[in-house]
């Protein structure tokens, strides 16, 4: 599963053409929840001034802006052994591909373990009121 979070960070990121080739029919519930993911095809097709932002050995940073509302997505990837990344400072409203949040903007603590990556949308404020 980390693996196939992975790509899909990587491949909507940096808005790479988006094929599928195998048997749909034979997919799983997980896999087919990262292919038909809202949020993440929104990124892919929506984002703009997607770049790399960051290389810090082995941790890379890629961001894209939401040209709706001036949103960042950000997505971290953690290539390291047994290192992980800590993001207790990042504020962000969606888990996007992982669901981790309610929705709503929190303060996050995260480890991401050997081979782990995340994508998420990080914004200052959402105007909802949280």
């Amino acid at each position: 599963k980390d693996e196939q979070y992975s790509l899909m960070s990587l491949w909507s990121i940096f808005k790479s053409p988006l094929m599928f080739g195998g048997n749909l029919p034979d997919n799983d519930e997980f896999t087919n929840s990262l292919l038909t993911n809202k949020e993440v095809l929104y990124v892919h097709s929506q984002s703009t001034n997607n770049r790399q932002f960051k290389r810090d050995g082995n941790r890379i940073i890629w961001t894209a802006d939401d040209p709706q509302n001036n949103d960042k997505f950000v997505a971290v990837f953690n290539l390291e052994g047994d290192q992980f990344l800590n993001a207790e400072k990042a504020l962000y409203r969606s888990g996007t591909i992982s669901y981790l949040t309610t929705g709503y903007g929190t303060k996050m603590e995260t480890d991401i373990p050997e081979g782990s990556k995340f994508l998420c949308l990080a914004v200052t404020d959402a105007g909802d009121g949280y």
